[in-house]
């Protein structure tokens, strides 16, 4: 450890490098002490973060992997946004990827105007529709 501040400290009052020894050794103060201690807290709590931000996106690329332009997914509607004889869901076909992907989708009455995560959609085996099925109008789930 090293004095980073100018100030006069007790040796008592401080912290003292064990490794160095004799008169004239460096003396932490508290509260520099307290600010390095913090410092590596911190570095330890971001290195741990990404650490469990790598190992979240490898569980969640492994249940939702990546789907295909053209394949026909399955939205599930939000109860909020249907009537009681709406359908729960609705059949819409991948038309493209975004770099953070996220997927634009478009239905047969026209394309999507939110984008959307893997995990909002689930693939369908069979393809129902068809990228020129869609028509090049914008419309809201």
């Amino acid at each position: 450890m090293r004095k980073s501040c100018d100030m006069f400290v007790h040796e008592i009052c401080g912290e003292i490098n064990h490794k160095e020894e004799g008169y004239g050794k460096n003396v932490l103060c508290n509260i520099c002490k307290k600010n390095m201690d913090q410092k590596i807290q911190r570095d330890e709590a971001k290195k741990y973060l990404e650490k469990q931000e790598k190992k979240m996106l490898a569980v969640s690329k492994a249940k939702h992997p990546n789907v295909e332009e053209g394949v026909t997914v399955r939205i599930k509607v939000p109860e909020v946004d249907r009537a009681k004889t709406d359908a729960c869901s609705i059949l819409a076909v991948v038309l493209s990827k975004t770099e953070h992907f996220f997927y634009k989708l478009g239905t047969k009455t026209g394309i999507l105007k939110q984008l959307y995560a893997k995990s909002e959609f689930s693939v369908l085996k069979q393809r129902f529709l068809t990228k020129e099925d869609v028509p090049a109008v914008k419309i809201p789930l």
